[in-house]
């Protein structure tokens, strides 16, 4: 006990050493009393510390002095959890069952749909195949006779190789322009002879007759000039070409005016055989209908080829120079008509 034992006091952080006995500064004496409030508190003190031992020396932490005013009541709510917990299984148990029955109606649903589905596929199957077999008994005897109204000549039904056609010609010019053409046809009308203008590769060239030979060509050249034209004899050939989109009568019609018109053209050498043959192919012509022919070029054609037949046929018994005419204007219009058809 002879020892001094010295006690160290932290206050805000601050040591301060003080032995038992001595005097401390008026500064710590009232900063012992503002931590220490009372003397039974320093007497508690120095009694603890001088029951502990000499060599323990230590320091005592002291809490800054706190304001009562400045606490503040918090209160602490405690959150159950359990309810929640219990709610939530509840939830989940609310949720399986209606998880589970949507799905079984759903199944249900689609099974029912699908068997549906199969079994209407399956009789409309077995009623289709009955049927697909009446059909063709049906329809075949009514083909017929929706085809038998049918006019052949309302669509084209054919397409034909168009023969090229040659004749002795007994020409009187070619000129560039359509009009110069009709100007020269005007002067030889006022000569007393007839001619036909035919467009040949953008010319227009004048004939005057048509001849069955060269030689015969060249004697009604003879002729002409002896009225004051200027003519000369050629052969002409006007080439054949591919014509689609004719109907039967007219594919009849371009077929058989080659041959007709070759025999036309024996004006003054025609013999028995030529006649028959021209009687023939007339009969022939008038029993095409004009209604059953829609092209316009083989309607004016076809035309030609009867005025040209009956004047030739006329001509054979008569010896008549006026049907002679005809016959020369008509075979050179047949010319005209089949050069605007092969083009």
């Amino acid at each position: 006990m002879d020892k001094q034992k010295t006690i160290t006091i932290k206050i805000n952080g601050k040591d301060r050493h003080q032995r038992n006995g001595e005097p401390g500064k008026e500064e710590n004496v009232n900063r012992e009393k503002q931590a220490i409030p009372g003397e039974k508190e320093m007497s508690w003190v120095e009694t603890a510390a001088s029951q502990e031992p000499a060599e323990d020396d230590f320091d005592w932490i002291l809490p800054d002095p706190v304001n009562k005013d400045e606490l503040k009541e918090y209160k602490i709510t405690e959150i159950s959890e359990k309810p929640k917990g219990i709610k939530q299984t509840a939830a989940l148990k609310n949720r399986k069952p209606s998880g589970i029955f949507p799905r079984i109606a759903l199944n249900i649903f689609l099974a029912i749909l699908v068997g549906t589905s199969f079994g209407l596929m399956i009789l409309n199957t077995v009623k289709e195949e009955p049927s697909n077999k009446v059909q063709p008994a049906q329809t075949s005897p009514v083909a017929p006779a929706s085809e038998a109204p049918a006019d052949p000549g309302e669509k084209s039904t054919e397409t034909i190789e168009l023969p090229a056609i040659s004749a002795h010609v007994v020409q009187g010019g070619v000129f560039s322009s359509e009009g110069a053409a009709e100007a020269a046809i005007n002067a030889l009308e006022g000569k007393g002879i007839h001619s036909q203008s035919i467009s040949t590769n953008g010319q227009f060239a004048i004939y005057l007759a048509t001849a069955d030979t060269l030689e015969q060509a060249k004697a009604y050249g003879s002729d002409f000039k002896a009225k004051g034209a200027d003519v000369f004899a050629k052969q002409l050939e006007i080439p054949g070409t591919k014509i689609s989109e004719i109907g039967k009568e007219e594919g009849a019609i371009l077929n058989a005016a080659p041959g007709l018109f070759h025999e036309l053209t024996k004006i003054d050498s025609a013999d028995a055989d030529s006649i028959k043959a021209v009687e023939s192919e007339l009969e022939k012509l008038n029993k095409i209908s004009n209604g059953k022919v829609k092209n316009k070029q083989v309607i004016a054609l076809k035309a030609n080829l009867e005025s040209a037949s009956t004047a030739f046929l006329s001509y054979q018994k008569t010896k008549d120079e006026n049907k002679k005419d005809e016959v020369q204007k008509a075979n050179l219009k047949v010319l005209a008509e089949w050069g605007k058809i092969a083009k």
